[in-house]
């Protein structure tokens, strides 16, 4: 990971190792209380998590790929299982909010190099990954539509046996890739988000910057009726604030009437 600046943050910090005295490297990583992605779905049970809570992390995840790639690299093995949950607000009611990094650079490499081996987890794999061991930043992207799948279904999105899914032949994982389906009951927004991550095509898929801009994860924009009230509003305490001395009470209050 040394050619990928860590000034990210939505990627795991490495603040050094210590070699022990057994002559053993000790990494000193960021503590993630939250555990892994992978562990979150576990607790699940096979439930869905909420879909707002799904386009957070999904968010957050995107915008460690986004530095990947814009450093030149692809990361080779974005799993679940390689998403640290890691603290950042405690809510009024005493909970903490996690947002998601991307950690484990063991497999990442350069863009536009090919290596004899399969890098990563097959169930994660793209279609060219897999069949020609050509990964490519497209590659990181199917990744991340099989990430996202699993946490909005609390399921993989191919239909594997849990004994040991990374040893099937190639020929029977490639006829599980051509056949995912995605299930009713999630969002028409998350559907095309997914479609957008998924094609078959590595030239189809979506990058990571254009997915940042895609309505499932874009932040909110205030409507076209909320711009029109807020300039009214404005324009109404810029009338008061020249006849009067305008003082919100508890009775009316400037900023409540604004988005209203």
């Amino acid at each position: 990971m040394s050619g990928i600046p860590q000034d990210s943050s939505w990627i795991s910090k490495n603040s050094g190792r210590v070699l022990s005295s057994d002559m053993v490297y000790n990494l000193l990583l960021e503590f993630a209380s939250g555990g892994t992605l992978d562990g979150l779905i576990h607790k699940s049970k096979g439930h869905k998590l909420p879909e707002y809570d799904v386009r957070r992390y999904t968010r957050s995840i995107l915008e460690g790929i986004q530095h990947i790639h814009k450093c030149d690299y692809v990361h080779c093995d974005l799993k679940p299982d390689n998403i640290l949950l890691v603290p950042t607000t405690t809510t009024s009611s005493g909970g903490t909010t996690f947002v998601a990094k991307i950690a484990d650079f063991g497999l990442t490499m350069k863009t536009k190099v090919n290596y004899s081996r399969r890098r990563g987890t097959p169930r994660y794999l793209s279609p060219k990954a897999f069949i020609n061991n050509k990964q490519d930043q497209s590659s990181d992207i199917w990744s991340l539509g099989c990430i996202v799948f699993e946490i909005l279904t609390g399921k993989s999105p191919w239909d594997l046996k849990p004994d040991n899914p990374n040893n099937l032949p190639d020929v029977l994982m490639f006829d599980h890739l051509r056949t995912c389906k995605i299930p009713t009951g999630i969002s028409d927004v998350a559907r095309d988000f997914l479609n957008s991550c998924i094609a078959m095509k590595s030239r189809e898929r979506f990058t990571a910057e254009s997915l940042l801009s895609h309505p499932f994860v874009a932040p909110p924009q205030p409507s076209k009726e909320c711009h029109t009230k807020v300039k009214l509003v404005n324009s109404f305490l810029g009338y008061a604030s020249g006849v009067c001395c305008f003082k919100p009470n508890s009775d009316y209050h400037a900023n409540s009437a604004i988005v209203q």
